[in-house]
């Protein structure tokens, strides 16, 4: 029991390292710790923010589970740490794309990204205009991948968990 909850804490502050180096500009190492959070589909369980519902558990286990939950006032915004980990993605991916567009297949930076990215151009062919902060995104890599900056900065800026963040005002822009 100890044991997870030294994990929980290691992860919680593995997380809060990854947004201090993204803030500070440190887009490979931010990108290097949180893969280490999202590289696991339970990264709420991992964090103590949910309970994962997917397997058969005892009512003992659920209680224990339920006991590990951080209170609210503890919570780490999981929008804002999701945005900066497929931002950090997309940051690193979008350049090594266009080095060389047939190698890249084979690497992975993120698979988290690369889902959201197939998901987007397979299944949603059709979206106009981005409403949630992974549809900036998406959008944001699309215009990079154009060479677009400009328009992947206001998408990326578009995201309010981003914006909340005093060192990314967008009075500049």
């Amino acid at each position: 029991m100890q044991h997870v909850d030294n994990q929980i804490l290691y992860n919680r502050a593995v997380a809060q390292i990854g947004m201090a180096c993204f803030r500070l500009g440190m887009i490979e190492q931010s990108h290097e710790v949180l893969v280490e959070i999202f590289q696991s589909p339970r990264f709420r369980e991992l964090l103590a923010q949910g309970v994962n519902r997917h397997y058969e558990k005892t009512a003992e286990q659920e209680i224990e589970e339920k006991r590990r939950l951080m209170p609210a006032h503890m919570s780490i915004n999981l929008q804002t740490l999701e945005s900066i980990h497929y931002i950090t993605s997309m940051l690193i991916e979008i350049p090594m794309l266009s080095e060389n567009q047939h190698t890249m297949s084979r690497h992975v930076v993120s698979r988290q990204y690369r889902k959201l990215i197939e998901m987007y151009d397979n299944r949603q062919a059709f979206v106009l205009a981005a409403e949630q902060s992974k549809d900036h995104i998406v959008f944001a890599a699309r215009a990079l991948n154009k060479s677009d900056w400009q328009t992947a900065l206001k998408h990326v800026y578009s995201i309010n968990a981003i914006t909340r963040m005093s060192e990314f005002e967008t009075g500049s822009l």
